[in-house]
């Protein structure tokens, strides 16, 4: 699987369609190849969580955010562990999860959760 996600990045179109540049737009952000280029993994990461969340249906609340920065820091070791053992893959697939785990974290602090469900 994330084979095929490292190439959609490596191969995203260097000419957006005029819907993306217009979103960048309205956040002030310059449609560079640095910046399209993130903009790419953090599209895997929405994917990756969308896929995810139809099965699981926001379960990642029942912990807040202090539980969501554990998790954000066991998948960032992980994929330190991994690009250690040469596994990039594995590490690329963990860091997609710890993009998750942050935005997970920083949303929980939105909804005054710190604790989990019943903790806000």
């Amino acid at each position: 699987m994330l084979r095929g996600w490292m190439r959609v990045i490596k191969e995203l179109d260097p000419d957006p369609e005029p819907h993306i540049l217009t979103l960048l737009d309205q956040f002030g952000i310059e449609p560079t190849k640095d910046n399209l280029d993130h903009l790419g993994v953090l599209l895997c990461a929405l994917k990756t969580y969308s896929d995810r969340e139809v099965h699981y249906g926001g379960t990642w609340r029942d912990f807040g955010s202090l539980g969501q920065g554990l998790n954000l820091a066991r998948k960032a070791k992980r994929a330190w562990k991994a690009l250690s053992l040469g596994s990039s893959d594995a590490a690329c697939d963990d860091a997609l999860d710890a993009i998750n785990y942050a935005v997970f974290t920083i949303r929980c602090i939105a909804e005054g959760n710190i604790d989990g469900r019943d903790g806000a």
